[in-house]
């Protein structure tokens, strides 16, 4: 997803299905591309099912 201005603010969804082995983990990450300045990224919502 691309964030054009400071002021945009996006919902972005992210689906899959992963199979983990003991102590192996999942993580998620976003990077800023270009400019500068702070970044922040705010989670309003993290759900996770397990099987």
């Amino acid at each position: 997803m691309r964030v054009n201005n400071t002021s945009d603010i996006n919902s972005l969804s992210i689906s899959g299905t992963v199979e983990l082995a003991p102590n192996d983990y999942i993580e998620i990450w976003g990077q800023r591309l270009v400019g500068s300045g702070n970044t922040s990224i705010s989670v309003f919502s993290l759900n996770l099912n397990i099987k």
